[in-house]
């Protein structure tokens, strides 16, 4: 008596190109605004509704995987080209501002809580512009790596409010950035982050 034998291998890469199908069409609806329903992404992607709720329980969940999927394609070639670019300082400022203008119907849907947690697990590479910022007398020197998933959070959902225009975030980002520079008045007082 033979036995056939299971292939999971081949079955979990199924399973990640259906979920990346089902992300690669929630990403363009969000880019173009658009606001379908899971059943709708479902058609789009050509798989059963059954499918999309294996890989994503909920719109929330979908909206996550897609905000990650359109970071990755849009900022994060921002981060990996930082040490090519002059001002560290002006990167980061060009970074989030590209971000609030993709959180601005766009490409993301950023909650404060999506923004936090979407930035603190690129915090490796912002730590690597921090510092370089620091090392040329950019940005205080009392910024802390942790602290930058919170300022750029905050930045970010404020300054993709309706109405926001690319000039005014610009406008807004400066003046910011300006109070995260050397020689700034006061002290910073110490967070009680984790």
């Amino acid at each position: 008596m033979t036995h056939e034998i299971a292939r999971p291998r081949a079955q979990r890469v199924d399973a990640r190109t259906n979920a990346q199908r089902i992300i690669d069409v929630a990403a363009v609806e969000l880019a173009a605004g658009r606001s379908p329903s899971l059943e709708e992404i479902a058609a789009k992607a050509e798989l059963g509704v059954a499918t999309l709720y294996r890989h994503f329980p909920n719109r929330e969940s979908l909206v996550a995987a897609a905000t990650h999927a359109v970071f990755e394609e849009e900022i994060v070639p921002r981060l990996d080209a930082a040490q090519m670019i002059g001002s560290p300082r002006e990167t980061l400022i060009d970074i989030t501002l590209r971000i609030a203008d993709l959180a601005d119907g766009d490409g993301l849907s950023l909650t404060a809580e999506l923004a936090d947690d979407l930035l603190a697990s690129y915090r490796e590479p912002f730590g690597v512009l921090l510092r370089a910022a620091k090392a040329q007398g950019e940005i205080r020197e009392d910024l802390e790596v942790e602290d930058i998933p919170h300022v750029l959070g905050m930045l970010v959902v404020g300054l993709s409010k309706p109405g926001m225009t690319h000039a005014l975030r610009t406008r807004y980002l400066t003046l910011m950035f300006d109070a995260l520079r050397p020689g700034h008045p006061g002290t910073l007082p110490p967070g009680d982050m984790p």
